[in-house]
């Protein structure tokens, strides 16, 4: 490789961080057990920082659930592929992926649980989400 480049993957599943520089980190996610649709069972906000996601490949849907103090409406985008979706601060949300998706995220570098809340989803809440085929 270049001296002047350095390249990054991630092709195991779940989140990897690949890039940190100043304020900003790059990440690759790859599905998990909590980005199954079956297996969905909360959803985040980050309280200081905007989460940029780009579908690289497979299929994705972005539920997103409003900035009040709990996740309402719950809205289920389907993502169109190398579309950039930008999730505003303090917007609940969450990604459900077909096994053979990825997905890029960018956001601030100390984006975590110290700076961010948790919703536990309802046995409702759930299934309507995994109502939305992939």
């Amino acid at each position: 490789m270049n001296k002047h480049v350095d390249a990054h993957s991630h092709e195991c599943n779940g989140f990897k961080i690949l890039v940190k520089f100043g304020a900003w980190r790059t990440a690759v996610l790859n599905p998990a057990g909590e980005q199954k649709p079956e297996s969905i069972s909360y959803m985040e906000r980050h309280m200081e920082t905007d989460e940029v996601f780009l579908l690289l490949k497979g299929k994705a849907n972005l539920i997103i659930g409003g900035d009040g103090d709990k996740p309402e409406p719950i809205e289920v985008l389907p993502m169109d592929l190398l579309k950039t979706y930008n999730v505003k601060i303090k917007v609940w949300h969450a990604v459900i992926m077909s096994p053979d998706a990825s997905i890029y995220i960018v956001e601030n570098v100390d984006t975590g649980k110290q700076n961010g809340e948790y919703y536990t989803l309802n046995s409702e809440e759930k299934k309507s989400i995994q109502s939305h085929v992939l």
